[in-house]
């Protein structure tokens, strides 16, 4: 059975005053820095990752599996603000977790990596709800600045317009398939 790896903080401390009128800062009142879930079956890709963050101010849980990672993300005691999730993982197919991932958290972040540079799945993710796609390797240092640029743009709001995107295709195609059922049935009727 997998348990959580370690939780991570810098010793370094601070990244600055809480932020100001944030509901999800009132869950994080013991700690204002912003939280991240490194999922990635691979020990030392999960470690770096996850020392890279802690050192750039955030406070860190590491998954190396599905289960660990769902029971991380539904803890009410700790939301991520980023996950960071890795696409080939042993007990999960395809893109069923960040699915999962997406609907335990909608206001989270999910930035997959992976070292497939097939362009069907990157498409996929983002349809899904990935914020971005990391292709294996990457740089560390790149990789921390890229958190901080995504946890910034959910706090402004910038994030929530591919949400809204989304909901809106979504409803598109809703409303689509229900026009073409009453087609489908008014003309049925007529014959």
């Amino acid at each position: 059975m997998a348990t959580l790896a370690c939780e991570h903080q810098a010793a370094s401390a601070t990244t600055g005053a809480p932020f100001a009128g944030e509901f999800k800062d009132v869950l994080h009142a013991a700690d204002s820095r912003p939280h991240a879930l490194v999922v990635d079956d691979e020990s030392l890709i999960r470690w770096c990752v996850a020392e890279t963050l802690a050192e750039a101010g955030w406070t860190v849980r590491e998954a190396d599996d599905r289960q660990t990672a769902i029971q991380a993300a539904s803890d009410p005691s700790w939301i991520p603000d980023l996950v960071l999730l890795d696409y080939r993982l042993p007990d999960t197919h395809d893109l069923e977790l960040l699915s999962e991932l997406r609907r335990l958290r909608p206001l989270c972040q999910i930035m997959l990596m992976t070292a497939d540079a097939d362009p069907t799945v990157m498409n996929r993710a983002l349809n899904l709800g990935a914020t971005d796609v990391l292709q294996k390797p990457f740089e560390m240092s790149d990789l921390a600045v890229l958190a901080r640029r995504v946890y910034n743009a959910s706090r402004s709001g910038a994030a929530a317009v591919p949400l809204m995107r989304r909901s809106v295709r979504q409803l598109q195609r809703q409303l689509q398939l229900g026009l073409e059922r009453r087609f489908f049935v008014v003309a049925a009727a007529k014959d």
